[in-house]
């Protein structure tokens, strides 16, 4: 099977934004959950090669996100003017390119300060609400929340592993939990490798 393109791929959501600031980290990654490690790729056809060659050499599944097919079919969002709350999209930097996937995974929460004033924010306005620490309210009034632990974030371990920093918080009642987002992680790695062997090597011309 002939390798996709060059660029083709672009990577894990994971690591095509940025929070603006390190406090957004917890309300984007319960926001993003499991989407934070889809794959961003050009289009359907480099989709398509892709997961034919997973199925062929039998590597396992991967999640992928065609942006030019996202590009037609993603609406952008429209955000109530309120103090009260701020639209999650605006609290992350990216480049544009990727703005569809962006739109579709964040583009609908609004960031309110706490669990009290998320509910009323999203029964008013009929949009989902997160608040920093995590805690969700659905636009259709389910509520999720409770303790989260900043060192089991598989986002923050996902930030050190690609820095190649040491040293992520493990305390002891955390160990088993942390080895198994480590696990995790390489799983992902794993499958990126395969995805980068449907790559074609860019050709030296003399």
């Amino acid at each position: 099977m002939p390798g996709v393109e060059p660029g083709s791929v672009l990577g894990p959501v994971a690591n095509l934004f940025q929070p603006k600031q390190e406090r957004f980290l917890t309300a984007l990654e319960n926001t993003a959950g499991s989407r934070l490690f889809q794959v961003v790729v050009r289009d359907d056809a480099v989709a398509a090669q892709i997961v034919s060659h997973f199925r062929s050499q039998r590597t396992g599944r991967v999640t992928l996100l065609p942006v030019e097919q996202m590009r037609g079919v993603v609406k952008e969002p429209r955000f109530p003017e309120d103090t009260r709350c701020y639209p999650l999209l605006k609290c992350i930097e990216f480049d544009e390119t990727v703005r569809p996937v962006m739109v579709s995974i964040f583009g609908s929460t609004l960031l309110c300060e706490d669990l009290r004033v998320a509910t009323e924010v999203a029964k008013e306005y009929n949009m989902n609400c997160i608040t920093l620490a995590g805690e969700k309210v659905g636009k259709r009034g389910a509520m999720r929340g409770g303790y989260f632990d900043a060192r089991s974030s598989r986002l923050r371990l996902w930030r050190n592993v690609q820095q190649k920093q040491d040293g992520v918080g493990m305390g002891s009642a955390s160990h088993r939990k942390m080895k198994r987002k480590k696990d995790e992680q390489e799983d992902i790695k794993r499958k990126l490798e395969g995805i980068h062997k449907v790559v074609v090597a860019p050709q030296h011309h003399s």
